[in-house]
């Protein structure tokens, strides 16, 4: 379909100029986390005298706003009156240019939540702080992504089954995607559910009502 508009999201095990270029070559757009190690645009001499790429974390970005966040949540772990800077410029890689977006949060108290910023490259022209953030939300999206499939195989046993039958194979694992898709997707709505809540308790959930206390009770 011509009108729609395919962005592939990576961890920085995959930063690497080589699949850069083949996402635009499939007329894919990319987000990736950035390595610590990538180099920008700039140079600086050292203290040898010796020219050096400066490292793209430790560029000036020229643009950038802040967030305001009531409440905000980072690996099970709620934060609150949480402030998140935005900030981005452009890397020339190869001949291509590319934005790169960091993104920094701090506490009420002014302390950093994460010792290092992240760091994201990506294809899409980021144009506003809207932009920013949709590129870090997309970005964020992934480990949302990888807890469905570690459930699929942890709860569901997405590998166990061994059929050579490939189309009893797509039914088990579109079963047990849809399984987990769908816990995932109204989770929220089940946790106050009298019944699901009372199914968590006997599996001995002690007050957790969480996808895995769901299964284990039923």
């Amino acid at each position: 379909d011509p009108d729609i508009s395919v962005v592939d999201i990576f961890d920085r095990g995959f930063d690497d100029v080589e699949l850069f270029e083949l996402e635009t070559a499939l007329g894919h757009d990319f987000i990736i986390r950035c390595k610590a190690s990538r180099n920008s645009n700039e140079m600086y001499i050292d203290e040898k005298g010796i020219e050096r790429c400066l490292k793209l974390k430790n560029q000036r970005f020229w643009k950038g706003d802040e967030v305001m966040y009531d409440r905000i949540s980072f690996k099970k772990k709620t934060y609150k009156n949480v402030k998140g800077v935005f900030e981005w410029n452009t890397v020339e890689i190869n001949g291509n240019i590319y934005s790169v977006l960091r993104v920094t949060f701090y506490q009420s108290n002014g302390k950093k939540i994460f010792s290092d910023d992240m760091l994201l490259l990506t294809s899409l022209t980021i144009t506003g702080l809207e932009m920013a953030k949709l590129i870090w939300e997309m970005y964020m999206q992934r480990m949302a992504i990888e807890s469905v499939f570690k459930f699929c195989k942890d709860e569901l046993q997405w590998e166990a089954p061994r059929v050579n039958d490939w189309l009893t194979m797509k039914h088990l694992l579109s079963l047990v995607y849809f399984v987990a898709g769908y816990f995932y997707e109204i989770k929220d709505d089940l946790v106050q559910d009298e019944g699901i809540q009372w199914l968590a308790k006997i599996a001995n959930g002690k007050g957790k009502v969480s996808p895995h206390f769901i299964l284990k009770g039923i």
